[in-house]
């Protein structure tokens, strides 16, 4: 069988190793910390889980990645500069919950001066306002665009994207719920199993989730059934967090250029 095989956790942690020595070794004195991320640096790695690493270099605007593998084994290794890094913790777009996990469980390979846990205390003091704004962008610039797909695809009686429009919505519902929580999943494939846990969920999201991960996603009506009831229930619960979701034209000309999100 080829592509990814088996290995156990310590053979990963051997190789993640001996990476970061042949990368401290290439780079020299330039080299300011090396961290495991991922499955690997949480020790919840599967037997076919790749390696996924930071080397941090001193310089500016360095933003770059080594992804290679042998043919049984992948690594993906981030070269960043530590601006660029930190850059990268404190940005709150709709993916946070899924992308910024990395740096709360980083496993320090070298770290001299205490980066990692910087990065950690970075991504965690981001103002609750900037989650905000990411909400009210998230719910119409993307899950009010898929509403609104969706809906075009059974009043055409175009059944074909269904499935993957219902998916996709699913996947904008676990980003909203995250958002709110500032929940970062554990993983990708985790993440509705995660999101399912969290608190006030919109009404309908449970719902939307058990049609992604197992329903039946074969009838038209019953899935615009569940992405309308999954649509109420986002705008109510945004009224009840007091979000604005809805403007004007001439409300958004108001604002001076930039401050609209």
């Amino acid at each position: 069988m080829s592509g990814p095989q088996m290995m156990v956790s310590v053979e990963r942690q051997k190789l993640a190793m001996e990476i970061a020595e042949r990368f401290q070794h290439y780079f020299g004195e330039r080299v300011q910390a090396i961290g495991i991320y991922g499955s690997l640096a949480r020790q919840a790695d599967g037997p076919y889980s790749d390696i996924e690493m930071f080397v941090v270099l001193d310089g500016e605007e360095i933003d770059t990645s080594y992804e290679w593998s042998t043919g049984s084994w992948k690594a993906e290794v981030n070269i960043l500069s530590a601006e660029a890094l930190e850059a990268q913790a404190v940005r709150v777009e709709s993916d946070w919950p899924i992308t910024h996990g990395a740096f709360l469980s980083i496993l320090p390979v070298y770290d001299p001066s205490g980066l990692f846990p910087r990065l950690r205390q970075l991504v965690e003091s981001q103002p609750q306002s900037a989650f905000e704004r990411e909400i009210q962008a998230l719910i119409i610039g993307e899950i009010y665009e898929m509403v609104g797909k969706i809906r075009n695809a059974v009043y055409f009686a175009n059944a074909d994207p269904l499935a993957a429009y219902i998916i996709e919505l699913a996947l904008y519902g676990a980003r909203l719920v995250g958002l709110a929580e500032r929940y970062t999943y554990r993983s990708f494939y985790q993440l509705f199993d995660d999101s399912l846990c969290l608190h006030n969920l919109p009404a309908g999201y449970r719902e939307l989730c058990g049609a992604a991960m197992c329903g039946d996603l074969r009838s038209p009506q019953l899935l615009l059934e569940i992405c309308d009831t999954f649509w109420q229930g986002v705008e109510d619960w945004a009224r009840e967090r007091g979000l604005a979701l809805y403007t004007t034209l001439d409300e958004l000309l108001e604002q001076p250029p930039g401050t609209n999100g």
